[in-house]
């Protein structure tokens, strides 16, 4: 698995606003980690997100090897570069799991 600790060191580098880490949020990205994995990837948790957060944003990686090349792929798409990037969000939860070809990690972005 890749390192938490990492990950959101590098997420933050690439921020010209503060974010906090959020259990709640890592336990929300744990959570549908492994229903991605289980095809029972809810759609609506977004939605979910939305009766805690103002705000809310997810971006997914799917079979890094290492946190470096996942945060460079973020921000080489500006989807997900937006959303790492975005002022709207203050916390971040990271989950991580594995699926039958390598690996998933779930990045959820939220504002109370």
């Amino acid at each position: 698995m890749l390192s938490t600790t990492t990950l959101l060191a590098l997420i933050i580098a690439t921020r010209n606003s503060e974010i906090k880490y959020s259990e709640y949020l890592e336990t929300q990205a744990n959570n549908a980690c492994v229903k991605m994995v289980k095809r029972e990837h809810n759609k609506k948790l977004l939605t979910k997100l939305t009766d805690r957060y103002i705000f809310a944003g997810e971006n997914l990686g799917f079979d890094y090897d290492d946190e470096n090349s996942l945060i460079d792929a973020f921000m080489n798409s500006e989807k997900h570069k937006k959303i790492q990037t975005s002022k709207l969000y203050n916390e971040i939860g990271i989950g991580q799991c594995k699926n039958p070809a390598g690996k998933t990690t779930v990045f959820l972005y939220g504002r109370k």
